[in-house]
């Protein structure tokens, strides 16, 4: 009677650890067609094992190897470089987190790594729909919609869906402003830059040699081309080019480009040497 218990208990718990580890195998990678989730999607897998996003970028660089080219730059927002290790097979993209780099971005660059559902590049569309679902969507339709959603005076500050996309504070911000503020501000936003653009042409005419009309008129050109870019990329008149909104987008270079476009304006302008002996 009691080797019959022991044998049921003993089979009873040889039971439960099948069924655990089951069930640890299932929630080991996402199942075909199931919701995307930060935790098992956001990631890579390399040589088997799982390296989660928005973590130390140490061991998943020791998984990758040494056959990489560094770029560094100052970070615009953290403390410290952001850096590239370009492989050539994938770039990985960290930002600086004392005396860590949190990658953020894996950019697959050929068929050598799969994502978490096991999808490669050079995949067809069909295999990425089976694995991750028919409920994606095209970028400039889904920022074009958001931003006309906001209506005239906007959903206000901080309340916009936009926000949460992929560089909405980069190259997406017009859309942002257009959602939040509203589209009477974002048409404001446009405006200003074609009264930059007029005023440095009216510069020219009037300025004290051939250089300064030519360096206003130039300038002028640049940010409104630039400006035109973005918000044409936004509104999917144009593809979308990366290029930021001047003065709006988040970007210490880009910022600083921008206000010396302006300076070369500003010097074009008579007034600015005005009671000034030439």
């Amino acid at each position: 009677m009691h080797n019959t218990k022991r044998l049921t208990l003993a089979l009873t718990a040889l039971a439960i650890l099948f069924l655990l580890a089951a069930c640890g195998q299932a929630d080991s990678a996402p199942a075909a067609g199931s919701p995307f989730t930060l935790e098992k999607d956001m990631g890579i897998h390399v040589d088997g094992k799982w390296y989660p996003i928005h973590e130390d970028a140490a061991p998943l660089l020791a998984a990758l190897g040494d056959g990489y080219e560094l770029f560094t730059a100052p970070s615009c927002v953290f403390v410290g470089e952001d850096k590239e290790f370009s492989y050539p097979h994938a770039s990985v993209f960290t930002n600086p987190d004392g005396d860590r780099d949190i990658w953020y971005e894996i950019l697959l660059l050929d068929d050598t790594l799969a994502t978490a559902r096991g999808i490669r590049v050079g995949d067809p569309l069909e295999d990425v729909i089976a694995a991750y679902g028919d409920n994606y969507y095209w970028e400039g339709d889904t920022v074009l919609t958001y931003s006309v959603s906001g209506g005239l005076l906007g959903m206000g500050i901080g309340k916009g869906k936009l926000r949460n996309v992929f560089a909405a504070v980069e190259d997406l911000i017009f859309g942002v402003v257009a959602e939040e503020w509203g589209l009477l501000i974002a048409f404001i936003v446009a405006l200003a830059y074609i009264v930059i653009f007029v005023h440095s042409v009216r510069n020219a005419k009037g300025s004290r040699s051939a250089f300064y009309s030519i360096a206003s008129v130039a300038a002028g050109s640049l940010l409104i081309f630039q400006a035109a870019l973005n918000i044409f990329g936004v509104t999917d008149l144009l593809p979308m080019t990366g290029v930021t909104l001047p003065f709006v987008s988040r970007g210490g270079s880009s910022t600083i480009s921008c206000w010396g476009l302006l300076a070369f304006i500003k010097a074009a302008d008579n007034r600015t040497w005005a009671g000034r002996k030439s």
